[in-house]
């Protein structure tokens, strides 16, 4: 299954490009996907949800199994940090593969901001989310996180 929490809102602007790749030529890399616990289904890790729609799509134009039937790598669920890994993997990954938009990076930021508070009970200053960020493999400056907290606060309602 896709994951729930992707960062990426809009269509990848590089769907058609990805997708023309992967009809000629199958899907180079598996995604790596893994379960909550207690799960049934098991979801897409980091990054990877704009390959799955394609498969299903292309399954469904073509009926080759080739898009129904793929390899994928396993990752264990990451205990208690489960969540904030999958959002900051899906951040990243999104950001190499097809450039988020900003809008969409700080409302995946700010959301990684309350499962870091929810881990610790507290709320956490923009400087501690930054070091957060960047210890779980998405670095994002302080500067920009204010940025970004502007940008939603002016844009998004509450």
């Amino acid at each position: 299954s896709a994951y729930e929490h992707n960062p990426r809102t809009v269509t990848n602007i590089k769907y058609q490009e990805i997708k023309d790749s992967i009809r000629v030529r199958g899907l180079d890399q598996p995604p790596q996907v893994t379960r909550r616990p207690g799960e049934k289904k098991f979801i897409i890790r980091n990054g990877g949800n704009t390959r799955l729609s394609i498969l299903r799509e292309l399954y469904k134009e073509t009926g080759d199994e080739r898009f129904y039937r793929i390899s994928v790598l396993f990752r264990p669920w990451d205990g208690e940090r489960g969540e904030i890994i999958a959002l900051t993997g899906h951040l990243a990954e999104n950001d190499l593969r097809g450039n988020l938009m900003f809008i969409e990076r700080a409302v995946g930021i700010e959301n990684a901001r309350a499962i870091y508070e929810q881990e610790t009970g507290e709320p956490i200053s923009q400087r501690e989310l930054a070091k957060r960020l960047k210890a779980d493999g998405y670095p994002v400056s302080q500067s920009h996180i204010s940025r970004m907290q502007e940008t939603i606060r002016c844009l998004l309602p509450v």
